[in-house]
Order: structure tokens, then C-alpha cells, then sequence
């Protein structure tokens, strides 16, 4: 294994100088292995970041039903709450 300890997951994988990058059957082991994992690990990141915006949208939208939920008077106030409540969790 090129990494076995993981100590190195994240970092950018070079592209070789000679023109076998793009072609797995040209690349060697420690090669592909720099590929797959950094790959991963961007998956990994996008998707954590993706579900962060989720939940936040998801908050927004608890905030308009709530408020939808609730009388004219009492609009400003649910807004407001949700909002507190939003910063206080994060």
C-alpha cells in the first residue's frame, strides 16, 4: 500500500510527467492508489458540505412554516425566535 498509516489522505495527487496519468493500465500501484484516495476524500468533503447547506436551508424553511402556522402579530416574533434559536445551536 502507498499509505498504509492514512497520514497522507487529502493531499494532491501529481499528475506524472510522462503522459500515463490519465491511463490506469499505464499507472503504477502507488499511482492509482494517490488517485483513488484523494478522489475519496474529496467525495467525502463535498458531500459534508452538501448536507451542511441542507440543514441550514432545512432551518430556513422550519422558520417560514412555523411562521406560516402563526398569527400576522406574531410573525416578526417566530421569525426573530428561529433565528436565536438557529445561532445558539450552531
Amino acid at each position: 500500500m502507498a499509505d498504509p498509516t492514512g497520514g497522507a489522505a487529502g493531499n494532491w495527487a501529481t499528475p506524472a510527467g510522462d503522459g500515463t496519468a490519465d491511463v490506469p493500465s499505464k499507472m503504477s500501484n502507488s499511482d492509482l492508489y494517490d488517485r483513488i484516495a484523494h478522489n475519496l476524500f474529496s467525495i467525502n468533503v463535498v458531500w459534508a458540505l452538501m448536507t451542511g447547506f441542507l440543514v441550514m436551508f432545512m432551518q430556513a424553511g422550519f422558520a417560514m412554516v412555523e411562521t406560516g402556522l402563526c398569527r400576522a402579530k406574531n410573525s416578526a416574533n417566530m421569525v426573530s425566535m428561529n433565528l436565536l434559536i438557529y445561532l445558539l445551536d450552531a
